[in-house]
C-alpha cells in the first residue's frame, strides 16, 4: 500500500522536488533532473529497472514502462530495462515502453510512443517514434 501511495505523490504532488523524491523511495534511479512534470506515471512493479539519468526533462503527461507480458517468452518474462541517458528531453503525453533506451540529448516529440531505442543527438517523434532528424551540440 505504501508503494502506491509513492507512486500517487509522485505523480501528483505540487512540488517537483517532492514528486521526484517519492520515485526514488519506489525504487526509480532518477539523477539530477532538470524538470520533472506532474502526472507522470513510471511503472515500479520492478525496482531498478527505470534510469533518467542527470540533466533530462520529462515535460509531463507521460508513462514509462520497463515491463510487458506481449514482449514475454518463457525464458524473459517481458521485464526489460528502460533508459532515458543524460540531457534527453521528453515532450508532453509521451509513452516509452520497455526495453527502450533514448540516447543523450535527444529529443522525443509530442506525443509519441517510442518502441525501440533512440540514438544519441537525435530527434524523433511519431506513433511509433523514428528519428527525424539528427543534432551536433546538446539541446539543452
Amino acid at each position: 500500500m505504501f508503494k502506491a501511495i509513492k507512486v500517487f505523490l509522485g505523480m501528483y504532488a505540487p512540488s517537483r522536488r517532492i514528486r521526484m523524491a517519492m520515485y526514488r523511495s519506489a525504487g526509480v534511479r532518477i539523477g539530477k533532473v532538470a524538470e520533472f512534470g506532474s502526472n507522470i506515471w513510471i511503472d515500479t512493479i520492478f525496482k531498478n529497472l527505470v534510469v533518467i539519468e542527470d540533466d533530462v526533462i520529462m515535460s509531463g503527461h507521460n508513462l514509462i514502462l520497463s515491463h510487458s507480458f506481449l514482449m514475454a517468452n518463457i525464458e524473459e518474462e517481458g521485464f526489460c530495462p528502460v533508459e532515458i541517458k543524460k540531457g534527453a528531453r521528453i515532450g508532453l503525453h509521451c509513452i516509452i515502453l520497455a526495453g527502450v533506451t533514448i540516447g543523450e540529448n535527444s529529443v522525443i516529440g509530442a506525443g509519441s510512443v517510442v518502441v525501440k531505442d533512440i540514438p544519441p543527438n537525435c530527434i524523433a517523434a511519431g506513433n511509433p517514434a523514428k528519428p527525424l532528424r539528427f543534432h551536433n551540440k546538446p539541446v539543452y
